[in-house]
C-alpha cells in the first residue's frame, strides 16, 4: 500500500471474503453489518481491508469485494466436492436450513470488471442472488452426479478432516445479499446453484 500511495494509483480492488460474518439464520446480511468473526487463519485478510481504508482516506478509490465461496469446473475444490458426491458423500456441512454464500468463478471475475468501471469506494459482497441452504446445495451436487441424495458425515469425522476452525466457518448460516453491489454497478450473476449451475460444472468437467 505504501508503494501504491507513492505512485499515486487511483483505484485499487481487493478480493476479500464474506464468510467471516456471524451465524445469522435466515436474516439477510451484507457488508454494512459491523460484526465479524475473524479467525487466526484469515485475520490478514482484514488487515488488508484496513489498508484499503487507508488508501481511500488518502484520496484514492479503494474497493473491497467480499467474495463468496468460489465454484466452477476449473476449481480443484469443486472437483473434489463432486468426487465426494459421486461416492454419495455431502461436502457442505451445517444445519439443513443454513445458508451458504457461493459465487461462480466467472461471475466473480465479471464483478471485478464491474467494480473497476462503476463502483464507488467501499465494501461489497459478491455472491449469488439467492444463497443456497445446506440441503439445497447438497441436493444440487447429488443431481449433478446422478444421485438421489448425499449422506453427511458425522460431525466428529468432519472436524478431523476439516479442522474445528474451518468446520465452524462452513457451518454458519450466512444469507449474504449482493444488492448493494448490483445497485452500484449493474452487475448481476449469471449462474446460481438453484438454476442448475452445478449441472454445468459437472458437464464441463466430464468433457475435459
Amino acid at each position: 500500500m505504501d508503494a501504491v500511495l507513492a505512485q499515486q494509483v487511483q483505484t485499487v480492488i481487493y478480493p476479500s471474503i464474506c464468510f467471516a460474518y456471524p451465524d445469522s439464520g435466515a436474516e439477510w446480511i451484507d457488508a454494512t453489518l459491523d460484526k465479524l468473526v475473524v479467525e487466526d487463519y484469515y485475520v490478514t485478510t482484514f488487515d488488508a481491508e484496513q489498508e484499503m481504508r487507508r488508501f481511500t482516506d488518502a484520496g484514492g478509490k479503494g474497493i473491497v469485494l467480499r467474495m463468496g465461496f468460489f465454484y466452477g469446473p476449473e476449481s480443484p475444490q469443486s472437483q473434489d466436492q463432486l468426487r465426494f458426491a459421486r461416492l454419495g458423500i455431502a461436502s457442505v456441512v451445517g444445519r439443513p436450513d443454513a445458508y451458504h454464500p457461493f459465487v461462480m468463478i466467472e461471475d466473480a471475475a465479471q464483478a471485478i470488471v464491474a467494480a473497476l468501471e462503476h463502483a464507488p469506494a467501499g465494501i461489497y459482497d459478491i455472491v449469488e442472488d439467492e444463497p443456497p441452504t445446506t440441503e439445497e446445495i447438497n441436493a444440487a451436487m447429488a443431481k449433478a452426479v446422478g444421485r438421489l441424495r448425499l449422506r453427511s458425515l458425522p460431525d466428529f469425522l468432519v472436524r478431523m478432516t476439516m479442522g474445528r476452525g474451518i468446520m465452524s466457518v462452513m457451518s454458519r448460516s450466512q444469507r449474504v445479499s449482493n444488492r448493494r453491489f448490483k445497485d452500484a454497478t449493474g452487475w448481476s450473476p449469471r449462474s446460481s446453484t438453484k438454476s442448475g449451475a452445478w449441472d454445468r460444472v459437472a458437464q464441463a468437467m466430464r468433457s475435459r
